[in-house]
Protein backbone atom coordinates (compact mmCIF):
# COMPACT_ATOMS: atom_id res chain seq x y z
CA UNK A 1 0.00 0.00 0.00
CA UNK A 2 1.09 3.42 -0.72
CA UNK A 3 2.59 5.76 1.94
CA UNK A 4 2.88 2.45 4.54
CA UNK A 5 -1.02 2.68 5.05
CA UNK A 6 -2.35 -0.67 5.78
CA UNK A 7 -5.84 -2.53 6.07
CA UNK A 8 -6.80 -1.97 9.90
CA UNK A 9 -4.68 1.95 9.89
CA UNK A 10 -6.79 4.37 11.55
CA UNK A 11 -5.99 8.23 10.53
CA UNK A 12 -7.21 11.05 11.67
CA UNK A 13 -8.93 12.97 8.80
CA UNK A 14 -10.38 17.02 8.71
CA UNK A 15 -14.03 16.75 8.19
CA UNK A 16 -16.33 19.54 8.71
CA UNK A 17 -16.56 20.53 12.19
CA UNK A 18 -13.84 18.54 14.42
CA UNK A 19 -11.98 15.49 13.12
CA UNK A 20 -12.49 12.00 12.72
CA UNK A 21 -10.91 8.40 12.87
CA UNK A 22 -11.30 6.40 9.50
CA UNK A 23 -10.19 3.06 9.55
CA UNK A 24 -8.88 0.92 6.19
CA UNK A 25 -10.73 -1.83 5.81
CA UNK A 26 -10.46 -3.08 2.27
CA UNK A 27 -8.24 -2.15 -0.70
CA UNK A 28 -8.72 -2.22 -4.71
CA UNK A 29 -5.57 -2.01 -5.83
CA UNK A 30 -6.72 -1.73 -9.10
CA UNK A 31 -8.77 1.14 -8.69
CA UNK A 32 -5.81 2.98 -6.77
CA UNK A 33 -8.49 3.12 -3.99
CA UNK A 34 -9.57 2.00 -0.32
CA UNK A 35 -12.38 1.54 1.41
CA UNK A 36 -12.44 3.45 5.12
CA UNK A 37 -15.14 3.93 7.16
CA UNK A 38 -15.83 6.03 10.60
CA UNK A 39 -15.52 5.19 14.32
CA UNK A 40 -17.65 7.11 16.36
CA UNK A 41 -18.47 7.24 20.13
CA UNK A 42 -21.55 5.06 20.49
CA UNK A 43 -24.94 6.86 20.75
CA UNK A 44 -28.60 5.27 21.44
CA UNK A 45 -28.89 6.05 17.66
CA UNK A 46 -25.67 4.47 16.63
CA UNK A 47 -25.90 1.38 13.87
CA UNK A 48 -25.12 -1.43 16.41
CA UNK A 49 -23.50 -3.97 13.76
CA UNK A 50 -19.85 -3.13 14.96
CA UNK A 51 -19.25 -2.36 18.61
CA UNK A 52 -15.91 -1.99 19.96
CA UNK A 53 -15.63 -2.06 23.78
CA UNK A 54 -12.16 -0.77 25.22
CA UNK A 55 -9.28 -3.39 25.48
CA UNK A 56 -5.42 -3.58 25.78
CA UNK A 57 -5.64 -5.31 22.51
CA UNK A 58 -7.58 -2.17 20.47
CA UNK A 59 -6.28 0.96 19.60
CA UNK A 60 -5.32 3.71 22.85
CA UNK A 61 -7.96 6.44 21.72
CA UNK A 62 -11.00 3.56 22.13
CA UNK A 63 -11.81 4.45 25.20
CA UNK A 64 -15.06 3.97 25.65
CA UNK A 65 -17.78 2.19 23.41
CA UNK A 66 -17.96 3.14 19.75
CA UNK A 67 -19.49 2.44 16.78
CA UNK A 68 -18.61 2.46 13.15
CA UNK A 69 -20.87 4.58 11.51
CA UNK A 70 -20.83 2.96 8.13
CA UNK A 71 -23.14 5.71 6.76
CA UNK A 72 -19.99 7.95 6.67
CA UNK A 73 -17.83 5.18 4.47
CA UNK A 74 -15.62 6.87 1.72
CA UNK A 75 -13.94 4.92 -0.73
CA UNK A 76 -11.36 7.19 -2.44
CA UNK A 77 -7.68 7.08 -3.53
CA UNK A 78 -5.14 6.99 -0.49
CA UNK A 79 -3.59 10.00 -2.13
CA UNK A 80 -6.38 11.97 -2.13
CA UNK A 81 -7.53 10.77 1.45
CA UNK A 82 -3.82 11.10 2.81
CA UNK A 83 -4.33 14.87 1.95
CA UNK A 84 -7.07 15.23 4.18
CA UNK A 85 -5.13 13.95 6.96
CA UNK A 86 -4.87 16.75 10.65
CA UNK A 87 -1.87 18.64 10.24
CA UNK A 88 1.08 17.06 12.87
CA UNK A 89 -1.28 13.81 13.49
CA UNK A 90 1.20 10.47 12.68
CA UNK A 91 0.19 8.15 10.28
CA UNK A 92 -1.36 5.85 11.10
CA UNK A 93 -2.36 7.28 13.88
CA UNK A 94 -2.84 3.52 15.50
CA UNK A 95 -3.70 0.52 13.89
CA UNK A 96 -6.47 -2.26 14.51
CA UNK A 97 -5.64 -5.90 15.20
CA UNK A 98 -6.50 -8.09 12.74
CA UNK A 99 -9.50 -9.49 14.66
CA UNK A 100 -11.05 -6.06 15.21
CA UNK A 101 -10.61 -5.43 11.51
CA UNK A 102 -12.55 -8.53 10.59
CA UNK A 103 -15.33 -7.57 12.86
CA UNK A 104 -15.20 -4.06 11.42
CA UNK A 105 -15.56 -5.54 7.98
CA UNK A 106 -18.23 -8.50 8.89
CA UNK A 107 -20.58 -5.47 10.34
CA UNK A 108 -20.08 -3.60 7.12
CA UNK A 109 -21.55 -6.56 5.17
CA UNK A 110 -24.12 -6.72 7.66
CA UNK A 111 -25.01 -3.11 7.65
CA UNK A 112 -28.22 -1.27 6.28
CA UNK A 113 -26.38 1.71 5.93
CA UNK A 114 -23.31 1.35 4.29
CA UNK A 115 -23.63 2.07 0.40
CA UNK A 116 -24.61 -0.76 -1.75
CA UNK A 117 -22.18 -0.19 -3.73
CA UNK A 118 -19.22 -0.25 -0.90
CA UNK A 119 -20.67 -3.01 0.17
CA UNK A 120 -20.16 -5.25 -2.97
CA UNK A 121 -16.81 -3.41 -3.29
CA UNK A 122 -16.13 -4.82 0.40
CA UNK A 123 -17.95 -8.51 -0.46
CA UNK A 124 -15.25 -8.67 -3.60
CA UNK A 125 -12.64 -7.80 -1.69
CA UNK A 126 -13.11 -10.17 1.39
CA UNK A 127 -14.11 -12.81 -0.97
CA UNK A 128 -10.45 -12.49 -3.18
CA UNK A 129 -8.62 -12.90 0.03
CA UNK A 130 -10.35 -16.80 0.17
Amino acid sequence: MARGVRIGDALLINTPGTPHLYVAIAEFPDDDEYLFVNLTTLRPNSERCCILRPGPDLPRFVKHESAIAYRHARKVSIALFLGQVVPGSQVPYDTFPMHAVQQIQQGGLQSRLLNRGYKRALKGYLDGLT
